[in-house]
């Protein structure tokens, strides 16, 4: 059966390449994804943003053995 399952996480955590088999993931850039929704939290508390905001990100395909 584990021959005709893939599986895959989201996130790329430290964990996903410690287990066995090593989980194939998606790595997204969590610390500039943190800092521009800060950013934007501070602007809105603050008045400068009264407009809603779209920001999109890159991620990665990280392949491990879990596929």
């Amino acid at each position: 059966m584990p021959q005709d399952v893939a599986v895959a996480g989201f996130d790329n955590i430290l964990a996903a390449s410690l287990i066995e088999p090593p989980l194939t993931t998606i790595s997204i850039p969590r610390h500039y994804m943190g800092r521009t929704a800060a950013r934007q939290l501070i602007d809105r508390i603050a008045g400068a943003a009264t407009h809603a905001l779209q920001i999109q990100v890159s991620a990665e395909l990280v392949e491990r053995a879990s596929v």
